[in-house]
């Protein structure tokens, strides 16, 4: 059908009927003289004279009408007119736009085609806001909603796909999931106001387009001031309005109050709970006041809330907002009371932004400064921004020195003891050794804490001298902690004895940390209790005791739901991936595993992004799956091994391309010269002896037989932080003495891996075991291997087919 646009326009000078008049014109354009010219001819003279875009000249004008009934004899010669164009062609669309800005007679005219019985296919689409009428136009509108053949439609605001479909057509540019879930809230999915702040350069930002702000102008500009300046009363201070609050900053009655916003209501400016319709509608209307009429607004409100004694937060956002005006010290205060309760409310992010607002405040002392940072700093972390966490603690340095003060400098070391960055790590361990320096040597909490986080940095340093150092320097900072009775410094310390003994060696030595971390929890909470079940889960991985690790996980289940943190939440969806992927439930670990990666990517930790992309990349090692295209720029990131890179070349030569393979092995350092932390050697040594058993390189393949033999009883997977389970040892030891033509030795190490894995659950390492065997008993050819070997090969065809598991 022809859809005909007609626009209503503001102003005095205005033509009456102008939308009718723009619509049909462009109606006789687009269909042309041929269908349009027999429907105009029979028009009779009042049409032409109102409309005369239509008949070309219009006549003479003739007697002006003398009673209402003249214009209504017009209306139904004019909705005659419309029906005979739709019945004209295939049928006629309408679209009247803005109507709320048109003359009166212009939606009369639309209340009586809508009340016409004239059947004709005839759509008329009406778009007009809520907003304040005046008396004739709102008769005319109350009369259209009246008429039987009027739908209204009161659209929602677009959903969140949408508002990304919007985003990403009008800027160019993909938003993530953060920066969509902020203009949706600031715009509730007004179309024209997410297409606004898509054309800023920070969708998310608090920047305020001017063509939104102009919109918010012209709808306040209609009213008279009592309205305009409760309404802007009622913006700066933010939130849901309040009107109590908002007669006492204004002088305005209660009651006057409560009628001025109702005609706010029927403006559109307000919902009729009195809260604004929009995010970007208040912070609008806000700006229409000058900075200084804000600040005083604040200042009135936050003298009320203090005499009042209300909500903390709030009396510490008003004095903020109402500074240079008002005392800084008691904004300061304020922010910092506020954000503390935030903390224990576990609105970690309120709690930042806070204590960010009073450290802008202006100049304080610089001890007052860095107590700030070290209080943000804490706040970051526990939202998941350790990125963030780490500058707060790297600025309170920075004031330590300035200072040369070791207690303040102890504080920021010793802030972030479970965060494991290679870069904080180097950071916090020099920081330690200078406030250490710096300290009487007299036992302390602080100075067990710095012995403590310098024995666990060291855990991860390449040029430490070996665990024994420390394992000494930890076992003191026990000893210390536990004289002075700090179980902030025991944690720290058993952390660095736990990395220490993240060796295969350690396996059981570790069940017994996990169980004395867990003891702290009476005295450091769910923390303390996270972290000793979370190296059990490690250790009983690497013992293969898949049933006790996944106990584990549901005792942990609860404790991280009180904790209600990102970063406890990640390590136990990815440790549950971990299991759901060693049993073969790849949908249900693949979607884990992606939630683990969003997860770490939300708090720009690659510490934690590395493991997750390394799970899910040992996911498409099982199932053929496409690799991740990012997984280069991700090992970019961090230092060696280049275990993103093993695993692709290890992808490519099972499941693509054998040359891509060997060009990606050949950038990799050879695997007897990598320095490797205890934690890695297990794993590093399966993946290295897997890649190079699949690629022929019998060196390598050599050296990683002989590092993995003595632990053969042990199951591949990290000593510390488990990121994934290759099943037993003997199935990796089976693979490289079949490439290395030891065939007897592969069958010995291949049954010993069924056994293993069958035993722990695993059905993938199972299946894979059982088709390395068939092929190993294949190759050897003894008496009986030939019909072994097939009932091995069916068995775990059967299992991989089920499993979605691709076999080599």
């Amino acid at each position: 059908m022809p859809v005909a646009t007609g626009r209503a326009v503001a102003g005095a000078g205005a033509p009456a009927f102008g939308p009718w008049r723009r619509a049909l014109e462009r109606w006789a354009r687009e269909v042309g003289p041929a269908v349009a010219g027999p429907v105009l001819a029979g028009a009779p003279e009042p049409v032409a004279r109102v409309l005369p875009e239509l008949g070309g000249t219009p006549p003479p004008p003739g007697p002006a009408p003398s009673g209402p009934d003249e214009r209504l004899g017009l209306f139904e010669h004019v909705a005659a007119l419309v029906a005979d164009a739709a019945d004209a062609g295939p049928g006629l669309v309408l679209l009247l736009d803005d109507l709320h800005l048109a003359d009166p007679a212009s939606l009369m005219l639309l209340g009586h085609v809508a009340r016409t019985d004239r059947r004709c296919p005839l759509l008329v689409v009406v778009s007009l806001t809520d907003g304040a009428l005046d008396d004739d136009r709102a008769a005319a509108r109350a009369a259209l909603l009246r008429a039987p053949a009027t739908v209204r439609l009161a659209p929602a605001g677009l959903p969140a796909d949408a508002v990304a479909v919007l985003l990403r057509r009008e800027s160019g540019r993909t938003p993530d999931e953060a920066t969509v879930a902020a203009v949706v809230r600031r715009t509730g999915g007004n179309p024209l106001f997410v297409r606004e702040l898509a054309r800023v350069p920070d969708s998310a930002a608090q920047e305020l387009p001017a063509a939104v702000r102009d919109v918010v102008a012209g709808r306040l500009a209609v009213h008279p001031a009592p309205v305009r300046e409760v309404l802007v009363a009622a913006a700066v201070l933010g939130g849901g309005v309040d009107a109590d609050l908002v007669a006492t900053v204004t002088g305005t009655a209660v009651a006057d109050v409560l009628d001025r916003l109702d005609d706010a209501v029927a403006a559109g400016l307000l919902a009729p709970d009195h809260h604004f319709a929009h995010e970007i509608v208040r912070d609008a209307v806000a700006l229409q006041a000058a900075r200084g009429t804000r600040a005083r607004i604040h200042l009135r409100a936050a003298e009320h809330l203090d005499a009042t004694g209300g909500d903390g937060a709030a009396l510490a956002h008003h004095r903020l907002a109402a500074l240079p005006l008002g005392d800084r010290a008691a904004a300061v205060r304020a922010a910092t009371a506020a954000a503390d309760l935030a903390l224990h409310r576990f609105a970690f992010e309120e709690a930042a932004d806070l204590l960010e607002r009073a450290l802008a405040a202006g100049p304080g002392g610089p001890l007052e400064r860095a107590a700030l940072l070290l209080d943000r700093a804490r706040a970051q972390y526990l939202g998941h921004d350790v990125a963030g966490a780490v500058r707060s603690c790297e600025d309170a340095a920075a004031l330590a020195a300035h200072l040369d003060d070791p207690e303040l400098l102890g504080r920021a070391a010793t802030l972030l003891p479970e965060v494991g960055d290679a870069g904080w790590l180097a950071t916090s361990r020099r920081w330690c050794r200078t406030a250490l320096a710096g300290l009487p040597d007299a036992d302390s909490p602080l100075r067990a804490r710095l012995t403590a986080q310098l024995a666990a940095a060291s855990a991860w340093d390449d040029d430490r001298a070996g665990p024994d150092r420390v394992v000494a320097t930890g076992t003191a900072a026990l000893a210390m902690g536990e004289r002075v009775g700090d179980p902030a410094a025991c944690a720290i310390a058993l952390r660095a004895l736990q990395l220490a003994r993240s060796g295969p060696a350690g396996t059981r030595p570790r069940l017994d940390l996990g169980d004395r971390m867990t003891a702290l929890a009476d005295g450091l909470g769910d923390s303390a209790e996270l972290w000793g079940r979370l190296w059990r889960f490690d250790a009983l991985v690497q013992l293969g005791r898949t049933a006790d690790a996944e106990a584990e996980l549901d005792l942990l289940e609860p404790v991280v739901a009180r904790m209600r943190r990102p970063l406890p939440h990640w390590h136990l969806v990815r440790n549950r991936a971990c299991l759901l992927s060693a049993r073969g439930r790849f949908t249900e670990a693949r979607a884990a595993a992606d939630e683990a990666i969003r997860l770490a990517e939300r708090g720009h930790h690659p510490a934690a992004e590395y493991p997750a992309h390394a799970l899910r990349t040992s996911i498409a090692m099982l199932t053929g799956d496409p690799l991740d295209p990012r997984l280069p720029a991700i090992e970019r990131q961090q230092p060696p091994p280049r275990l993103l890179t093993m695993l692709t070349a290890l992808w490519q030569a099972r499941h693509g391309d054998a040359e891509e393979a060997a060009a990606l092995y050949e950038q990799l350092p050879r695997p007897e010269t990598v320095a490797l932390r205890p934690f890695m050697e297990v794993l590093f040594h399966a993946t290295s002896g897997g890649l190079a058993a699949a690629l022929g390189d019998d060196r390598a393949a050599d050296h990683a037989y002989a590092a993995l033999s003595p632990w053969a009883e042990l199951h591949v997977a990290a000593g510390a932080g488990v990121a994934w389970t290759e099943g037993s040892v003997h199935g990796v030891l089976g693979v490289i003495a079949g490439a290395r033509g030891r065939t007897g030795d592969a069958v010995d190490h291949l049954r010993a891996a069924v056994a293993a894995d069958a035993a722990a659950g695993l059905l993938p390492h199972a299946c894979l075991a059982r088709a390395r065997l068939a092929a190993a008993l294949r190759r050897r050819g003894d008496a009986g291997d030939r019909a072994e070997a097939d009932a091995l090969a069916a068995e775990a065809a059967g299992t991989a087919a089920r499993l979605g598991l691709a076999l080599p």
